[in-house]
């Protein structure tokens, strides 16, 4: 995530007000346990990124996702 500027204090989000996130990127779908080398692991289940968003955004907050080749 990059955030240049909290104007208006947009972060945190509040779950309350939330109805619709955007996801962009590749590796948001994927998961992403490093680059092997001394950082391979090999853990029993991964989260990605849009799993957990997803979770913690809860069943009424739609999650949409783009890889990000065709924005």
């Amino acid at each position: 995530m990059v955030l240049l500027k909290n104007e208006g204090r947009l972060l945190p989000f509040r779950k309350a007000d939330l109805m619709r996130l955007a996801v962009v990127g590749r590796l948001a779908a994927v998961p992403n346990l490093g680059d092997r080398g001394s950082s391979q692991v090999r853990p029993p289940y991964a989260v990605t990124i849009l799993e957990g968003i997803t979770g913690l955004a809860g069943p009424g907050v739609e999650v949409a996702y783009c890889d990000g080749s065709d924005v």
